[in-house]
């Protein structure tokens, strides 16, 4: 009797050892967990916001609570310096912000150093993509923009600039580009330019106008570009300087991979000078990934 009772138990006990991995397997989730530590090697105790991305993007990634696959938030808070979650990822990029304070790291793995170092500095250093002025086009005829064209290049002080005679408002210069991968935020343009002549007050300055289409995989080609507002010269010709170009709208959910189309032209409605608009040098700013 207590012999088939043993042995009943023991066929019970194999039945159940046999069906556990089979039931973990279901979901195929692997547990990370990161320790966050501060310049002192201390676990960082202050609110810690964590953001968990696919890796090489700004996408969250989908995470879980547990083994049985409970959803979990991303972005979540900590306070214990510990980052735990479950996924079936093979590499993500994770993010911590622990007030100005911030770093994050690529391409991590379950097995990868279970450790978080936040830096003194910020989360992120700038970074700058030359836009050369010879790959603009002249967006009315799709030509690349030449000696024929309007704008034309011309060959002025520092060597070729495009350039805007009075009256040619209406021609756009335009150039595309991708936003590189280790993008983490922010955008802008700045421009080297300078004017032939100049004259004092609005009425005699040069200003340069702009615009954005941002287009990315698999959704509907952006056709609302906005008119950005025009930033002018100082009316100070022969002395090139640079122009910071700030994208107000268009720009709100930038992420990395985003096909950017950049559209560059001589605003001659709220400054309306007569002198020759000059473009030298063209560069998109960014905030990147450290």
């Amino acid at each position: 009797m207590f012999k088939k009772l043993f042995t009943f138990i023991a066929v019970l006990v194999l039945a159940f050892v046999m069906i556990m991995p089979q039931a973990q397997a279901k979901y195929g989730l692997v547990k990370w967990y990161f320790g966050v530590y501060d310049e002192n090697n201390q676990l960082v105790t202050a609110t810690t916001t964590v953001n968990v991305y696919t890796a090489g993007t700004t996408t969250n990634a989908t995470i879980y609570s547990d083994e049985d696959a409970t959803a979990k938030s991303n972005s979540w808070d900590i306070t214990d310096g510990e980052i735990v979650f479950y996924s079936s990822a093979t590499s993500l990029d994770i993010q911590v912000n622990a007030g100005s304070r911030g770093a994050i790291v690529t391409s991590v793995t379950s097995v990868s150093a279970h450790r978080i170092e936040l830096p003194i500095q910020g989360v992120g250093v700038q970074r700058s993509l030359p836009l050369p002025i010879l790959l603009f086009a002249d967006y009315n005829t799709g030509d690349l923009v030449d000696t024929d064209e309007t704008p034309g290049i011309e060959k002025h002080n520092l060597g070729l600039a495009l350039e805007w005679s009075d009256g040619e408002a209406a021609e756009k210069a335009t150039t595309t580009f991708r936003i590189p991968y280790d993008y983490l935020s922010g955008g802008y343009f700045r421009v080297w330019a300078d004017e032939a002549t100049g004259g004092s007050g609005t009425a005699g300055r040069t200003a340069l106008d702009f615009e954005v289409l941002v287009n990315r995989d698999n959704t509907a080609f952006d056709a609302a570009a906005t008119d950005q507002t025009p930033v002018a010269l100082s009316g100070n010709p022969g002395s090139p300087e640079e122009l910071t170009l700030t994208v107000t709208t268009d720009f709100a959910s930038l992420a990395a991979g985003d096909l950017v189309t950049f559209k560059l032209w001589r605003d001659d409605t709220t400054y309306t000078g007569t002198s020759s608009t000059e473009v030298y040098y063209v560069e998109f700013v960014y905030t990147a990934k450290q």
